[in-house]
Protein backbone atom coordinates (compact mmCIF):
# COMPACT_ATOMS: atom_id res chain seq x y z
CA UNK A 1 0.00 0.00 0.00
CA UNK A 2 1.46 3.53 -0.98
CA UNK A 3 2.81 5.71 2.01
CA UNK A 4 0.46 8.59 -0.20
CA UNK A 5 -2.68 8.46 -2.00
CA UNK A 6 -5.77 10.43 -3.54
CA UNK A 7 -7.38 9.57 -0.14
CA UNK A 8 -4.88 11.72 2.04
CA UNK A 9 -5.60 14.54 -0.30
CA UNK A 10 -8.12 17.06 -1.37
CA UNK A 11 -9.10 17.93 -4.82
CA UNK A 12 -8.03 21.16 -5.07
CA UNK A 13 -9.19 21.84 -8.62
CA UNK A 14 -8.03 21.18 -12.71
CA UNK A 15 -5.37 22.83 -14.38
CA UNK A 16 -7.65 24.43 -17.71
CA UNK A 17 -5.23 25.29 -20.23
CA UNK A 18 -1.07 26.17 -21.10
CA UNK A 19 -0.40 29.72 -20.58
CA UNK A 20 2.69 30.45 -22.15
CA UNK A 21 5.51 28.89 -23.80
CA UNK A 22 7.56 28.92 -20.70
CA UNK A 23 5.32 26.18 -19.08
CA UNK A 24 3.02 27.92 -16.66
CA UNK A 25 -0.61 26.78 -16.09
CA UNK A 26 -3.55 28.07 -15.45
CA UNK A 27 -5.76 26.44 -12.28
CA UNK A 28 -9.14 26.82 -11.63
CA UNK A 29 -9.36 26.23 -8.17
CA UNK A 30 -12.64 25.22 -6.14
CA UNK A 31 -12.00 26.91 -2.92
CA UNK A 32 -11.04 30.36 -1.82
CA UNK A 33 -8.74 30.74 0.88
CA UNK A 34 -5.78 29.11 -0.37
CA UNK A 35 -3.42 31.84 -1.26
CA UNK A 36 -1.15 31.23 1.64
CA UNK A 37 -1.65 27.64 0.88
CA UNK A 38 -0.76 27.01 -2.77
CA UNK A 39 2.55 29.36 -2.66
CA UNK A 40 6.06 28.58 -4.25
CA UNK A 41 8.69 26.08 -2.76
CA UNK A 42 5.36 23.68 -1.89
CA UNK A 43 3.87 20.96 -3.64
CA UNK A 44 0.38 20.09 -5.48
CA UNK A 45 -0.03 16.56 -6.96
CA UNK A 46 -1.62 15.92 -10.46
CA UNK A 47 -3.47 12.69 -11.07
CA UNK A 48 -1.95 10.94 -13.38
CA UNK A 49 -3.62 7.20 -14.12
CA UNK A 50 -5.53 7.77 -10.52
CA UNK A 51 -2.47 8.62 -8.95
CA UNK A 52 -0.97 11.60 -7.30
CA UNK A 53 2.29 12.65 -8.80
CA UNK A 54 4.22 15.41 -7.20
CA UNK A 55 4.84 18.80 -8.98
CA UNK A 56 6.71 21.29 -7.24
CA UNK A 57 5.83 25.17 -7.19
CA UNK A 58 8.52 27.44 -8.87
CA UNK A 59 5.61 30.62 -9.37
CA UNK A 60 2.35 31.33 -8.32
CA UNK A 61 0.41 34.40 -9.76
CA UNK A 62 -3.10 34.42 -8.16
CA UNK A 63 -5.87 36.15 -10.79
CA UNK A 64 -8.70 35.67 -8.14
CA UNK A 65 -9.96 33.74 -5.14
CA UNK A 66 -10.18 30.53 -7.14
CA UNK A 67 -7.99 30.81 -9.88
CA UNK A 68 -3.91 31.06 -10.55
CA UNK A 69 -0.95 30.91 -13.08
CA UNK A 70 1.36 28.37 -11.82
CA UNK A 71 4.71 27.72 -12.92
CA UNK A 72 5.83 23.94 -12.00
CA UNK A 73 9.48 22.66 -12.10
CA UNK A 74 10.49 20.80 -14.86
CA UNK A 75 7.55 22.15 -17.10
CA UNK A 76 9.25 24.48 -18.77
CA UNK A 77 7.71 24.62 -22.36
CA UNK A 78 3.84 24.96 -23.41
CA UNK A 79 4.20 21.20 -25.02
CA UNK A 80 4.80 20.20 -21.12
CA UNK A 81 2.44 22.38 -20.17
CA UNK A 82 -0.13 21.17 -22.89
CA UNK A 83 0.07 17.54 -21.43
CA UNK A 84 -0.92 18.45 -17.77
CA UNK A 85 -4.66 20.26 -19.74
CA UNK A 86 -7.35 19.27 -18.06
CA UNK A 87 -6.04 17.26 -14.86
CA UNK A 88 -7.02 17.31 -11.99
CA UNK A 89 -5.03 18.78 -8.68
CA UNK A 90 -5.03 17.71 -5.34
CA UNK A 91 -3.17 19.25 -2.19
CA UNK A 92 -2.13 17.27 0.67
CA UNK A 93 -4.34 17.67 3.36
CA UNK A 94 -1.75 18.19 6.00
CA UNK A 95 -0.77 21.08 4.30
CA UNK A 96 -4.00 23.05 5.00
CA UNK A 97 -4.36 24.46 8.42
CA UNK A 98 -7.26 22.88 9.92
CA UNK A 99 -9.32 25.60 10.18
CA UNK A 100 -9.25 26.66 6.65
CA UNK A 101 -9.78 22.55 6.08
CA UNK A 102 -12.82 22.68 8.09
CA UNK A 103 -14.04 25.10 6.35
CA UNK A 104 -13.32 23.90 2.88
CA UNK A 105 -14.77 20.71 4.07
CA UNK A 106 -17.57 21.40 5.50
CA UNK A 107 -18.62 23.43 2.33
CA UNK A 108 -17.86 19.93 -0.19
CA UNK A 109 -18.83 16.59 -0.46
CA UNK A 110 -15.82 15.23 1.18
CA UNK A 111 -17.59 14.25 4.42
CA UNK A 112 -19.28 10.83 2.74
CA UNK A 113 -18.41 7.88 4.73
CA UNK A 114 -17.10 9.58 7.80
CA UNK A 115 -18.61 8.24 11.21
CA UNK A 116 -20.07 10.77 13.73
CA UNK A 117 -19.30 11.49 16.96
CA UNK A 118 -20.24 13.54 20.16
CA UNK A 119 -17.77 15.31 21.95
CA UNK A 120 -17.30 12.31 24.32
CA UNK A 121 -16.51 10.19 21.90
CA UNK A 122 -19.79 8.13 21.44
CA UNK A 123 -20.74 7.45 17.85
CA UNK A 124 -23.85 8.94 15.95
CA UNK A 125 -23.87 7.24 12.79
CA UNK A 126 -22.01 7.26 8.96
CA UNK A 127 -22.62 9.95 6.49
CA UNK A 128 -23.87 8.28 3.99
CA UNK A 129 -24.86 11.85 1.93
CA UNK A 130 -24.80 15.51 1.54
CA UNK A 131 -27.64 17.07 0.79
CA UNK A 132 -26.41 19.95 -0.97
CA UNK A 133 -29.71 23.14 -0.55
CA UNK A 134 -29.04 26.76 -0.90
CA UNK A 135 -30.39 27.74 2.39
CA UNK A 136 -28.78 25.46 4.71
CA UNK A 137 -27.15 22.35 3.33
CA UNK A 138 -27.39 19.06 5.42
CA UNK A 139 -25.35 15.59 6.42
CA UNK A 140 -28.03 12.31 5.74
CA UNK A 141 -26.53 9.97 8.37
CA UNK A 142 -27.73 6.36 9.14
CA UNK A 143 -27.67 4.75 12.62
CA UNK A 144 -29.30 1.94 14.08
CA UNK A 145 -31.37 1.42 11.01
CA UNK A 146 -32.67 5.02 10.75
CA UNK A 147 -31.64 8.20 8.58
CA UNK A 148 -31.57 11.60 10.11
CA UNK A 149 -30.22 15.26 9.08
CA UNK A 150 -27.43 16.91 10.34
CA UNK A 151 -27.27 20.80 9.38
CA UNK A 152 -23.67 21.72 8.10
CA UNK A 153 -22.68 24.60 10.34
CA UNK A 154 -19.86 25.83 12.62
CA UNK A 155 -21.78 25.46 15.75
CA UNK A 156 -22.62 21.98 15.18
CA UNK A 157 -19.50 20.45 13.52
CA UNK A 158 -17.08 21.14 16.27
CA UNK A 159 -14.09 19.56 14.72
CA UNK A 160 -12.96 17.67 11.61
CA UNK A 161 -10.30 14.44 11.97
CA UNK A 162 -9.55 13.74 8.43
CA UNK A 163 -7.48 11.20 9.04
CA UNK A 164 -9.71 8.91 11.00
CA UNK A 165 -12.43 10.56 8.91
CA UNK A 166 -14.54 11.29 12.04
CA UNK A 167 -16.36 14.21 12.69
CA UNK A 168 -17.23 15.46 16.18
CA UNK A 169 -20.50 17.04 16.58
CA UNK A 170 -22.64 18.99 19.11
CA UNK A 171 -26.30 18.56 18.20
CA UNK A 172 -29.10 19.89 19.62
CA UNK A 173 -30.68 17.95 22.41
CA UNK A 174 -33.98 16.40 20.05
CA UNK A 175 -32.36 16.60 16.87
CA UNK A 176 -31.78 12.80 16.03
CA UNK A 177 -35.57 12.20 17.02
CA UNK A 178 -37.59 14.47 14.61
CA UNK A 179 -35.86 14.01 11.59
Amino acid sequence: MPLWSLDDSLHLGEIIKPHSYLGSVKVAILFNGLDQVIRPKKFLFIEFMSKPVPFYIESVQWLNDTAALIKFADVNSDISAENLRNRNVFISKKDIPSKLLKRILMNSSEFEGFEIRDEHGQSLGIVEAMIDQAIQPLLEVSYQNKTYLIPIHENIILDVLTDEKILIVDLPQGLMEIN
